[in-house]
């Protein structure tokens, strides 16, 4: 039998790719959501915000959507901010602990990032050294400034390792230039580095000494105002080539091994900056946040307050018709405008539309989660029909197994395994702190740890109060549900291995 393709007539997989890192023609088939135009619209005017999702719900598409046109912009002879995207934290916590992170780390991976981008822009053009001669005598010492303080300072390997990084972002954005291009990027920033060299080896600009400088920057005390003092020297930096400011695009905060399975430990990575006003409200300069939506609650504790009250945000919702709209876009695009919807590849007796919402209900709205189940469902068909010969098109059968594999396989990846097998043992869709109790046989303080441990990690969410059994005038009880569908169908339909689950013996407490 022909492949899902074949069988269908698509040029390639319309599902295959759902990390919006991996798809460099992700444009000409995103749906944009309402707040795109919003987060397009301050990165543009250098305006900071705090974009607010589930996982999964298309935040890091956004981002990339809006690096785009801004870089086309750009590319018009419009001014537009310098773009810098910090999505990658491990060069932060390599080393510490998410506790131990300063205001003063984050700045200077800031400032790091900044350069590169600048270094890399500049390769781009075509007049490099007319650019560099343009600088007047106090831009060329900031530039030196900056570049021996933020840049240097890492050894080459580390530079190289990450321009390698921003080179896949931007190659995106670029995609007029060849991979070879990209692989002379490296010398062409060490041409730029060599034309300052003997500057900065000598720590002077002209005849003016700026060791004392250098010094200063790199023993700076970790206060709002020298942080301020760097931001606004790297603003003067990259308008002295002509953007109008930097815009850093804050992202993947949640995707560090350190954070990834725990939203208070997320939240405490970009603390530093979100709790305090004066870092949003520095002229010419923007952060972008695109954040896990479940941080935003770690944000208004006591242990961890930002006035978000202060900050603009907006919250990712993502109607049904959107994601339907965005599954036909898909379709229409991998198969040259051919098919339209997705009821064309299904049979006659299939109701393709109500499979389609279960699809979308299942995996709580979240577009990325939807591509990764519809691309199971073509590989499921690839490996259950490849004996026949003939071309058949897809039934609810084919749905419903979809389903079932996604949730065995993806689930275990998304949970750490010893939180998703207490749930799966304890088996209840709502229940009480009393509930745990029993069902564990553990103390109050067991059960309320054990709860907070679900909370962080997303499974589970508090969805009310229930009154005391048998009593009148007491205090009522909090009720919680499980927040995730698929754990829910994992244990109804039994898609697990009951002797593989990791939980301790049901007697003891955590």
């Amino acid at each position: 039998m022909p492949t899902f393709n074949e069988n269908f007539g698509f040029k390639e997989s319309p599902f295959e790719l759902y990390v919006a890192e991996r798809e460099p023609r992700i444009n000409e088939y995103a749906v944009k959501p309402p707040y795109f135009e919003e987060t397009r619209r301050r990165i543009s005017s250098l305006s900071s915000y705090i974009l607010f999702g589930f996982r999964g719900s298309g935040k890091s598409a956004t981002r990339i959507t809006a690096e785009k046109e801004t870089w086309k912009e750009l590319g018009s002879g419009s001014a537009t901010p310098l773009i810098v995207t910090f999505a990658d934290f491990d060069s932060i916590l390599r080393s510490k602990k998410v506790d131990d992170v300063t205001l003063n780390d984050i700045i200077d991976r800031v400032a790091f990032l900044t350069i590169e981008a600048l270094l890399l822009w500049i390769t781009n053009e075509a007049e490099q050294e007319r650019l560099l001669e343009l600088l007047n005598e106090g831009e060329r010492k900031n530039f030196v400034l900056l570049t021996k303080a933020f840049y240097l300072n890492l050894s080459e390997g580390e530079r190289r390792l990450s321009q390698d990084d921003t080179m896949k972002i931007l190659q995106q954005n670029w995609r007029n230039k060849s991979i070879d291009w990209a692989n002379k990027k490296w010398s062409s920033i060490s041409k730029i580095i060599g034309v300052l060299v003997s500057a900065i080896s000598k720590e002077k600009v002209g005849t003016e000494d700026i060791s004392k400088e250098i010094t200063e920057l790199l023993q700076r005390g970790n206060s709002i105002q020298s942080s301020r003092m760097v931001l606004n020297k790297l603003v003067d930096l990259v308008q002295s080539f002509g953007f109008s400011g930097i815009c850093v695009l804050i992202d993947k905060v949640d995707e560090h091994p350190k954070t990834q399975r725990s939203t208070e430990e997320t939240a405490k990575l970009i603390y530093p900056i979100l709790s305090q006003v004066q870092m949003m409200e520095i002229d010419n300069f923007a952060w972008i946040f695109f954040l896990w939506d479940k941080v935003k609650s770690h944000l208004a504790t006591e242990k961890l307050f930002a006035r978000l009250d202060k900050y603009a945000h907006s919250d990712v919702v993502w109607p049904k018709d959107f994601l339907e709209n965005m599954v036909n876009k898909r379709l229409m695009f991998f198969s040259d405008q051919k098919i339209a919807e997705i009821d064309r590849i299904c049979s006659d007796e299939t109701d393709a539309v109500a499979y389609i919402d279960m699809f979308i209900n299942l995996v709580q709205h979240s577009p990325r989660e939807l591509i990764r189940l519809l691309d199971v469902l073509t590989r499921e068909f690839d490996s259950k029909h490849a004996h026949l010969a003939e071309k058949r098109r897809l039934t609810g059968e084919d749905f419903d197994a979809a389903q079932d594999v996604y949730v065995r396989d993806v689930l275990w990846t998304v949970y750490d395994n010893r939180i998703l097998s207490q749930l799966l043992r304890f088996n209840t869709s709502v229940f009480t702190n009393k509930d745990v109790q029993q069902a564990f046989r553990i103390s109050p303080a067991g059960a309320r740890g054990r709860i907070q441990s679900w909370e962080a990690c997303g499974a589970v969410s508090l969805t009310g109060t229930r009154a005391p059994e048998g009593e009148t005038g007491g205090k009522p009880a909090n009720e919680y549900s499980i927040a995730d569908p698929r754990i829910l169908r994992m244990a109804e339909r039994g898609l697990y291995d009951p002797e593989k689950l990791t939980e301790a013996p049901i007697d003891e407490d955590d």
